[in-house]
């Protein structure tokens, strides 16, 4: 793999949400991402705001093995806007069998992306979407060759 450019990644809500609250190898996966001199992953207004939504419904709390404060939530949620780029999205695709799935694929699109990250069977489905590969965590990890111990 080529590393002499910036890998433009776009990673799912779902990734997001088990790192935050369920995912040490997860965690570990966003924070390579966000340190390396490589990554740059990008996110929209959308996604920003699904992922928001999510951590702070009530039964996010239930579900996660440590209960998080607002505050906590609320400083993951700057800290997101700080290491990721954020970018408008103007188009509209109706691609995925599950239609809020879409807004990944947009912004795939907008950017040219080289990987979309998710757990999303719907999205994984689909494999590659123009030049963007769309994987699993684990997938990810080893198409980079990724030290995650």
């Amino acid at each position: 793999m080529n590393l002499s450019q910036h890998l433009r990644v776009i990673i799912d809500t779902n990734v997001y949400i088990s790192a935050l609250g369920f995912d040490n190898i997860l965690l570990k996966l966003l924070n390579i991402c966000i340190e390396s001199k490589f990554v740059q992953i990008y996110i929209s207004d959308r996604i920003h705001k699904e992922i928001e939504e999510v951590i702070f419904r009530d039964s996010f709390d239930k579900k996660i093995k440590n209960s998080l404060s607002r505050l906590e939530k609320l400083e993951f949620l700057q800290n997101l806007r700080l290491v990721t780029t954020t970018t408008e999205v103007e188009i509209q695709l109706n691609i995925c069998r599950d239609p809020k799935d879409d807004k990944f694929l947009e912004l795939c699109n907008t950017i040219n992306a080289d990987y979309l990250i998710t757990g999303d069977k719907d999205l994984l489905d689909i494999k590659q979407f123009e030049s963007t590969k769309i994987l699993r965590p684990s997938e990810f990890i080893l198409e980079l060759g990724l030290e995650l111990s």
